[in-house]
């Protein structure tokens, strides 16, 4: 698996580019390091009852908080092997409600089935 990370598409959000819409990122000559992650959206969830809420752990993030969020951060078996299908990474299934099928990027791909089931089935049955 390779990695690549803070891979800009929108320049920074500061200063002139402050609450307008994004702006084209500036070009460069050479190899762009992308070594480092981009920041992650500072936002809170509005229901924990969907997994996407889980998602959300200020605490985790391995960049930090912040409000320049024009970057991504892309991991990939294909720059390895030059084929998207590849036998290290497990069949990506269509995802259905019944199903939740997530991968999972550990030492192993693998795909697991509603691995947050427990905790999405608690916030379900608490009552707002």
């Amino acid at each position: 698996m390779h990695s690549f990370m803070g891979i800009r598409y929108g320049a920074p959000t500061s200063g002139t580019n402050r609450f307008m819409p994004p702006q084209p990122v500036e070009k460069w000559a050479g190899v762009k390091e992308a070594l480092a992650f981009s920041d992650a959206a500072p936002q809170m969830p509005g229901n924990r009852s969907f997994d996407y809420g889980d998602l959300i752990v200020f605490d985790r993030h391995p960049s930090g908080l912040g409000e320049d969020c024009l970057a991504l951060n892309l991991w990939t078996s294909l720059a390895a092997t030059g084929d998207p299908n590849n036998e290290r990474l497990a069949d990506w299934p269509v995802y259905t409600q019944d199903a939740r099928a997530t991968m999972v990027f550990d030492v192993d791909t693998r795909v697991e089935n509603d691995p947050r089931a427990d905790i999405r089935a608690f916030w379900e049955g608490i009552d707002a």
